[in-house]
């Protein structure tokens, strides 16, 4: 619940542009294979953008779908030999 006198309409807008500018920077290091310079920009309205501690639990879950999904490429190559 949000505290008194914080209007829901903007926490919500809010929360939508911080997802918008986390999808694109995330769509950015997946277009440029970990070449973070080509996404300096846009990491830095991702944390312009979002709460700090969000930019941190985003990053971690991201690192973790990657980490899952190359063990599960990993037994799926694995299980086929």
């Amino acid at each position: 619940m949000p505290e008194p006198g914080v209007n829901e309409a903007v926490l919500a807008s809010a929360r939508k542009l911080c997802y918008a500018e986390r999808d694109k920077y995330f769509a950015c290091l997946a277009d440029n294979d970990k070449e973070n310079n080509a996404c300096k920009e846009v990491r830095k309205e991702f944390e312009k953008t979002c709460p700090a501690i969000w930019v941190i639990h985003f990053e971690k879950r991201r690192e973790e779908k990657i980490r899952l999904k190359r063990i599960l490429e990993e037994r799926s190559r694995k299980q086929n030999i």
